[in-house]
């Protein structure tokens, strides 16, 4: 009557309404908001799998200190409980407690909880760590069936009994490690055995490697040991093992071949359920082992099975048999420098066995001469490794380029008649123009000042000549015009209408004269240079000079050119 009183009570009110209803004797339970609160003393009520609780929205249980126990079912199918507190004085967890809770992500249990029951927590697919602790001495079957986000176990030496299929279907779990004192189990390689490793418990589904050679002392293959171990092609069972389990092998799909040895003698059901990957069989006996109701169901029917020549049958687990084997040999592969070979193998191709396995051999590694290349001013240097098997190459051991050794190229001047160079630069090592020169065209003579040669004629004007201004010493010698020599003196004459009067510029004697000047008179020599003048005169102005030579005489606008001749 309590039970149905306290589901009808959770079915009616939600999860925002706070409610009070026993759990137990002296167990009651309240909701606030989404956390749903357990307290009081003793035991939690077990439920039947019809009156499972279903909380709604319920994420987060706390459960009180004074809690002893956690009954059966009471949380089963609560898909958004998200979070669980499991206190200390809780002593053990009951069956199917949390079963098929697939969004719990989170558990602490308590360090006074000694049991955890069958399948208190299977289907939990988003728990990813739990921490069993070291008051635990029973671990349930199935408990952790299907836990598919669990990745490691580590098993305290605290306990005696771990259920069958504990940890079976757990996709994502790599490693079951035991701690070390454990008096009834044992862990290698991540893998769960019993203690003197007669039998493998767990093989972990989550495990990446692809075989696996079951050790020799194994006799008994346990019941879901390797169950949905999908990542697995290949399994060697030894001589020893007497008795595979029910589903060892089940929902194996990668399995391709199996070799069953004549030490077996019982197959259990659904053993090799759902490998549907498999496709050939080898059976060492001389008759058929016991095999359990589905052993090879959902395995392609088109399986191989391999038996002795003396096979008692011609049917092995519902297969028909090939008596004898069809050897094949596995040819050898020479390793190369950076691949493995093979030596050679035997094989049976009808259903794979294999008799001679083949070994891997080592790579051989590279076969290295080297060249050195010296750096250069703009290259590096370095090392060349060259294979001499295979050609494969590459360089080490690298040294800085050396850089340009700078040399400067001296500037050229221009002169009048040759160019000149710029400044330059270029590396004394490899010739390498860093700089280079650039032309500078010739100056060209500069002449500017002209002196009279004194050497005008009575035919021809005389010359003048410069020297080049820049200093080289060229000369420009040119006709001085109008300086040829009369060969008789002749008065002056004006050369403008300009003037009131008519003036005469003459020579007499060597002397220049001046008639009826009206303006300043100036005299210039054939540089051009002043070195006369004188006021004007009413009647007659003569003007001595002291060297011969072509004078102008200047009066106002009046010009003429006159010779004195001593």
């Amino acid at each position: 009557m309590q039970i149905k009183i306290l589901i009808s009570a959770i079915l009616l009110f939600s999860a925002t309404m706070a409610f009070a209803e026993k759990f137990g004797e002296n167990v009651e339970a309240i909701i606030s908001g989404e956390t749903l609160i357990i307290s009081g003393t003793g035991d939690m009520y077990n439920f039947s799998y019809t009156s499972s609780s279903r909380f709604g929205n319920i994420k987060k249980v706390k459960i009180e200190e004074g809690v002893t126990s956690i009954g059966d079912y009471v949380f089963q199918n609560c898909t958004s409980l998200t979070t669980v507190t499991i206190p200390n004085s809780v002593t053990s967890i009951g069956d199917h407690a949390f079963y098929n809770c697939s969004g719990l992500t989170s558990v602490t249990i308590g360090n006074s909880v000694t049991s955890i029951g069958n399948y208190a927590f299977r289907g939990c697919s988003s728990l990813t760590s739990v921490t069993i602790p070291n008051s635990v001495t029973s671990i349930g079957v199935g408990a952790f069936f299907y836990c598919s986000g669990l990745t490691t176990v580590v098993i305290p030496n605290t306990v005696t009994s771990i259920g069958s299929s504990a940890f079976a279907g757990c996709s994502k779990l790599t490693a079951i490690n035991v701690e070390g004192a454990n008096t009834n189990y044992t862990s290698e390689n991540g893998i769960l055995f019993n203690k003197d490793k007669t039998t493998i418990v767990c093989y972990p589904a989550g495990k990446t490697e692809t075989t696996y050679t079951i050790p020799n002392s194994v006799t008994s293959i346990g019941y879901d040991a390797f169950h949905g171990c999908s990542g697995l092609t290949s399994v060697t069972i030894p001589n020893s093992v007497t008795s595979i389990g029910s589903s060892a092998f089940s929902g194996c799909s990668s399995l391709t071949s199996v070799t069953i040895p004549n030490s077996v003698t019982s197959i259990g059901n659904d053993a090799f359920y759902g490998c549907s990957g498999l496709t050939s069989i080898a059976y060492d006996g001389t008759s058929a082992p016991t095999i359990g109701t589905g052993a090879f169901k959902r395995v392609n029917s088109s399986v191989k099975v391999c038996v002795p020549e003396n096979y008692s049958s011609d049917k092995f687990g519902g297969f028909g048999v090939y008596k004898g084997h069809n050897k094949v040999t596995d040819q050898a592969v020479s390793p190369i420098c950076t691949e493995t070979g093979l030596t050679e193998g035997v094989h049976c191709s009808n259903c794979g066995r294999v008799f001679v396995a083949q070994e891997e051999i080592p790579a051989t590694g590279h076969s290295y001469s080297t060249a050195v290349t010296a750096p250069t001013c703009t290259n590096i240097g370095y090392t060349t490794h060259t294979c001499s098997v295979c050609e494969y190459t590459y360089n080490s051991d690298t040294v800085a380029a050396n850089g340009h050794t700078e040399v400067i190229e001296a500037a050229i001047a221009a002169t009048c008649t040759a160019a000149g160079k710029t400044e330059g630069k270029h590396c004394s090592v490899c010739k390498a123009v860093l700089v280079a020169q650039e032309e500078i065209p010739a100056l060209g003579h500069e002449f500017k000042t002209y002196t009279f040669d004194n050497n005008a004629t009575t035919e021809a004007d005389g010359t003048e000549t410069a020297t080049c201004e820049r200093g080289c010493g060229a000369t420009d010698t040119r006709t001085a015009a109008g300086t040829k020599i009369a060969t008789t003196p002749e008065k002056g004459t004006a050369v403008s209408d300009a003037a009131a009067n008519a003036i005469s510029i003459y020579t007499q004697n060597n002397v220049i004269v001046v008639e009826n000047a009206t303006d300043e008179i100036c005299v210039y020599d054939a540089m051009g240079r002043l070195i006369v003048e004188t006021p004007h005169c009413d009647v007659s102005t003569e003007i001595r000079v002291n060297t011969a030579g072509v004078y102008l005489v200047k009066v106002g606008n009046i010009a003429k050119r006159v010779m004195i001749n001593y």
